[in-house]
């Protein structure tokens, strides 16, 4: 669905696979939302999320860290919550 969206959006754009020599993607900040979206919400694995995009997965955790930071990513995290009984 995303990566879908992605290329009805941008239907020009080149598919960039990131390395040591290229880290980080010339990827406008609406896909790059889109994607930390996704990441947030793990409708699919961070895994298929980079993949469809076409980044590896630590560009997408890179994304993700410059666009709501480490520590609010932890609170919308789930946790196993004691029960109240």
């Amino acid at each position: 669905m995303l990566a879908r969206w992605v290329n009805e959006r941008y239907p020009d754009r080149r598919r960039i696979f990131t390395s040591k020599a290229n880290p980080v993607a010339p990827f406008e900040p609406e896909v790059k939302r889109q994607a930390v979206m996704a990441l947030c919400t793990r409708q699919v694995s961070a895994s298929e999320i980079a993949r469809r995009i076409g980044v590896s997965r630590a560009v997408l955790y890179k994304w993700k860290d410059e666009i709501i930071g480490n520590s609010a990513y932890q609170t919308m995290r789930k946790h196993n919550e004691p029960s109240l009984e």
